[in-house]
């Protein structure tokens, strides 16, 4: 006799299925008066609809092409596939990259508004982050394979062309999600436009593609910098907004808008013992043992009860949020005890009833690894030589990494230890002194946020909604991290993101994934803000 599903379990399928588009009606159609803005776009929709077998085969190839950020070769060649795909849609691609891998800066073409009142610089990467093929179970990371629905063991792939695709069928590869998804969806966007003969779009659409978003982006500063220098470069790149397409919908699966970002830095924290590991019978409780010292430093850094970094002054940067934030912050739908049910976590970092994105929305410290000795099947009886931790800091965008990295320093010394970026040296041994090296990494950047009652953050709220006939979720900032200062900074540019995919889309892990579903209404969103922008 087969099981019942458990209750939860019921409500967590109905809490994260993503909702279905809406679909323009035969009547309104009819309505819509032929060449108008709405006629050209249901005409857009239906084309869309036909060619969604045509969407999943694009992102398949995306995929089957790996670009892992850390690997030049296969980065530029995802890089040369991508100019020649946007190139065949009558647009200019150059790279605008001072070093590193290419920087696509993607305009023009026959269908586009000439002056608009508005222009949108689309953002999205086409690299991606690092794999460990043994840790895949669905398909290889390079090898594209689509499920009717999440991967089970024993399961069928099916092909992109199939029939019956379905709107909750996924499809695996590193990529699909994180960020070859929103390449191909507006990709085809703008292909439905160009085939059809549906210009001029309401907007200007320009695109950004980051070779190296994976790695911290750490030429792309250098990029924009050297464009805003040059005249015509800068003409190119001009926009009123950056909206990027990156991160993920909220858990809801209800359309997402959102407002900022964290800014990012990482610390490398080490401690020290004696000079080789030793033996822990001969030297236990006689040697310092660094894992434990580490541990102890650790431990000083959170409030376990309150989630609150206990690093004097870390939280000092941090301004009020304005009305309209924290308005938008107490009207998200609440997910917190699903996400508990779903990811097997009962005890929270902080109390029990903050909302998740009241906790990202401030600025926060991760251990996110540590190594010292082995551990499991390898572990040896010894007391390590040396212990080490990695750090993330994100941060909002008034506290910077110059200031986070004084202010770590300064809770270390109050600890009693010399803070250097160098091993001790033997003096420094012989003298008893407690060091422990701290090295802040190059790459970090800070946080940006946009209000959420400018005119373009109500036109693209209002356009979301008509393409999904579901109200979005505003969120004045995602948890996650872009380097997107450098466009409001060096060009003026405000910044938003409109993300696309799945939130449970195994990003940056194994078996990362895309809801089919979820492109298909992406697709819907993008055509619905090229072709309607200012009519909303």
């Amino acid at each position: 006799m087969p099981r019942r599903p458990h209750a939860a379990a019921l409500a967590l399928t109905a809490l994260f299925t993503t909702a279905s588009c809406r679909c323009v009606s035969t009547s309104e159609a009819t309505a819509a008066a032929p060449g108008s803005p709405a006629h050209r776009l249901d005409r857009l929709k239906r084309w869309g609809a036909e060619q969604r077998g045509a969407l999943v085969q694009s992102l398949a190839d995306m995929i089957a092409a790996p670009s892992v950020s850390r690997q030049p070769e296969g980065v530029a060649r995802m890089a040369e596939q991508l100019t020649r795909d946007f190139s065949e849609l009558g647009m200019r691609v150059e790279n605008i990259a001072v070093d590193g891998p290419p920087l696509l800066l993607i305009t023009g073409g026959p269908w586009q508004a000439r002056d608009p009142e508005t222009t949108l610089l689309f953002y999205a990467h086409y690299d991606g982050q690092n794999v460990d093929a043994t840790r895949w179970r669905a398909t290889s990371p390079f090898a594209p394979a689509l499920y009717p629905g999440e991967h089970q063991a024993g399961a069928r792939a099916r092909r992109a062309d199939d029939p019956a695709l379905a709107g909750d069928w996924r499809l695996y590869g590193r990529g699909a999600a994180d960020d070859k998804g929103p390449i191909a969806v507006i990709q085809h966007v703008l292909k439905g436009i160009k085939e059809l003969e549906l210009g001029p779009t309401a907007i200007g659409v320009k695109l950004l593609l980051d070779g190296e978003e994976e790695s911290g982006s750490p030429h792309l500063g250098a990029a924009i910098e050297a464009a805003a220098q040059d005249p015509a470069r800068r003409a190119r790149l001009a926009a009123d907004a950056l909206v990027s397409l990156d991160g993920p919908l909220y858990q809801t699966g209800a359309p997402t808008i959102s407002f900022g970002v964290r800014g990012i830095m990482t610390v490398d924290l080490t401690t020290y013992g004696a000079r080789r590991d030793l033996h822990s019978g001969h030297y236990g409780n006689w040697a310092p043992n660094p894992a434990l010292e580490l541990a102890r430093v650790l431990s000083t850094l959170k409030d376990p009860i309150s989630g609150r970094v206990l690093v004097d002054g870390f939280h000092d940067c941090e301004r009020p949020r304005a009305p309209e934030a924290r308005a938008a912050l107490q009207a998200l739908p609440p997910i917190e005890d699903a996400l508990r049910e779903q990811l097997g976590v009962a005890r929270l970092e902080g109390p029990s009833e903050r909302a998740l994105f009241d906790a990202v929305s401030s600025s926060s410290l991760n251990v996110r690894g540590l190594a010292s000795g082995d551990v499991g099947e390898r572990a040896r009886t010894v007391i390590p030589a040396q212990a080490d931790a990695a750090l993330d800091l994100r941060l909002v965008p008034e506290c910077t990494r110059d200031g986070m990295s004084a202010l770590l320093r300064r809770h270390l010394e109050g600890l009693g230890y010399t803070v250097q970026a160098e091993p001790p040296s033997d003096e420094q041994r012989r003298a008893g002194a407690r060091v422990i090296r701290m090295r802040v990494r190059a790459r970090g950047y800070p946080g940006v946020q946009t209000p959420l009652d400018l005119a373009i953050s109500r036109q693209l709220r209002a356009l979301s909604e008509r393409a999904t006939g579901e109200p979005p979720v505003a969120l004045p900032t995602m948890g996650g991290s872009l380097p997107f200062h450098h466009f409001e900074s060096r060009l003026g540019m405000r910044v938003l993101a409109l993300p696309l995919v799945n939130h449970d889309n195994n990003q940056h892990g194994p078996d990362e994934n895309v809801r089919v579903g979820a492109l298909w209404r992406g697709f819907d969103l993008l055509a619905t803000v090229a072709l309607t922008y200012g009519d909303a």
